[in-house]
C-alpha cells in the first residue's frame, strides 16, 4: 500500500490523520489515481488567495486524508451516475429552485462538486445534500434568500450593513479582526 518514495508508510497513518501537517506530497499520493482531483486541489489550495478564500481551517481540511478520501468517494459516486433520485422528485426540486435563478445554479454546482459533497459525507447526507432534494426545505431557503435581498426587511438591512462593512475593510482578514 505505501509505495510512495516521498511519504513513508508510517507517516501516512500517524502524522497526517487530520490535515494538521500541511504536506502536499501526502495529498498528491492520496490523489495519485485521480489527476483531475489533483489539478483541482492545486488550483484551490496553491492559489495566492487560498488562505483568504478557504481560511486556515479550510486549508487544513484540504490536507486531511479523511476529507480527501471522502472527496474521492464522491467523485466516484458522481462518475457512476450520482444520486439515484426519483425523477418526479428531482423535477419538483428543479422547478422550486428555478424560481430563484442564483440558487438554482448554486444547487446544480454543489450537487456536481465532489469537494462540496465531501463536506456533507461524514454526516451521512443528513443535511446539505438531502436538503437539495426536499422541495419544502428548498422553498424555505429561497424565501430566506429573498428576504435577505429585500433592502427593507430586517435581514436585508443586516446583509447590506455587513456588505458595507466588508467593503470598508482593505483586506478581509483586517475586517474580521475588527468585527470580532
Amino acid at each position: 500500500m505505501c509505495k510512495s518514495p516521498e511519504v513513508p508508510c508510517n507517516e501516512l497513518h500517524e502524522s497526517f490523520p487530520d490535515g494538521k501537517h500541511l504536506n502536499a506530497s501526502v495529498v498528491k499520493w492520496i490523489l495519485r489515481d485521480y489527476p483531475e482531483l489533483w489539478a483541482q486541489w492545486q488550483a484551490k489550495v496553491l492559489a495566492p488567495d487560498a488562505l483568504d478564500k478557504l481560511g486556515s481551517g479550510g486549508v487544513r481540511r484540504y490536507h486531511s486524508p479523511t476529507y480527501l478520501r471522502c472527496v474521492i468517494r464522491q467523485y466516484e459516486h458522481l462518475a457512476q451516475g450520482g444520486d439515484n433520485v426519483d425523477p418526479d422528485l428531482e423535477a419538483r426540486c428543479v422547478a422550486v429552485a428555478s424560481t430563484y435563478p442564483g440558487f438554482a445554479e448554486k444547487r446544480r454546482r454543489d450537487l456536481d462538486d465532489p469537494w462540496w459533497r465531501a463536506l456533507d459525507a461524514p454526516l451521512d447526507y443528513t443535511d446539505s445534500i438531502a436538503s437539495y432534494y426536499d422541495p419544502e426545505r428548498l422553498r424555505r431557503r429561497i424565501a430566506g434568500y429573498r428576504e435577505d435581498d429585500d433592502p427593507f426587511t430586517a435581514a436585508g438591512i443586516e446583509v447590506r450593513q455587513f456588505e458595507a462593512f466588508l467593503r470598508r475593510c482593505e483586506m478581509g482578514r483586517a475586517g474580521w479582526a475588527e468585527f470580532n
